[in-house]
């Protein structure tokens, strides 16, 4: 539907092949049993952004650390039974941090949000909204009894739910100051996402 209702230029090339191999990355993360697969989807989702080159001086490409920076987080979450299987205090806490790192820099919560405003404003529109879209920090939320230990589990959503409140309000008062088009529509999508992601929490 999205190739079908997308300007002609953007459903040929390199466009497509990017919105096809996030679309491919979401299904397989949102299909996925095994965590390792869950975060194999978060790093092909990113693919498309890692070959895009924003124009000079845009801060655009903060998105590609931003988005490396929350798969890493991702990885290192799903790989921590396996590498430290004891339940010690300071694993726990360390795990819940991974935890809302990835949750925090794949969505955007503010202050992380710079990539995906700049994003929005000069990049393609098409591939990064059906990557910011995809809502893989609400499917990480969904599932956070499988990747947050119990002594953490409570308190981490908490958290992560008051920082959710507070982009939400903070994204949805700056898109009233906002005169450009495409970075409104990426502030009112912050915004609203974050109040669903506050809500999952």
């Amino acid at each position: 539907l999205i190739v079908w209702m997308a300007p002609q230029e953007d459903t040929h090339g390199p466009s497509l092949a990017g919105k096809l191999l996030i679309g491919a990355g979401t299904t397989l993360a949102f299909s996925a049993v095994e965590p390792l697969l869950l975060a194999a989807g978060w790093w092909i989702t990113s693919l498309p952004m890692f070959r895009w080159k924003p124009v000079p001086d845009c801060t655009a490409h903060w998105l590609k650390w931003t988005l490396i920076a929350a798969n890493v987080a991702m990885t290192g979450l799903v790989m921590m039974p396996s590498l430290a299987p004891d339940s010690s205090t300071g694993l726990a806490v360390f795990s819940a941090t991974l935890f809302g790192l990835a949750v925090a820099l794949r969505h955007g919560l503010f202050p992380a949000h710079g990539g995906y405003l700049a994003a929005f404003d000069n990049g393609p529109l098409g591939p990064v909204k059906l990557l910011f879209n995809g809502q893989l920090a609400a499917l990480l939320i969904v599932r956070a009894d499988e990747f947050l230990p119990h002594t953490t589990l409570h308190q981490g959503l908490n958290v992560l739910c008051i920082i959710a409140c507070l982009a939400s309000l903070l994204t949805g008062l700056r898109a009233f100051t906002e005169r450009k088009p495409r970075r409104v529509i990426a502030l009112v999508l912050l915004s609203v996402s974050s109040s669903v992601l506050a809500g999952l929490a």
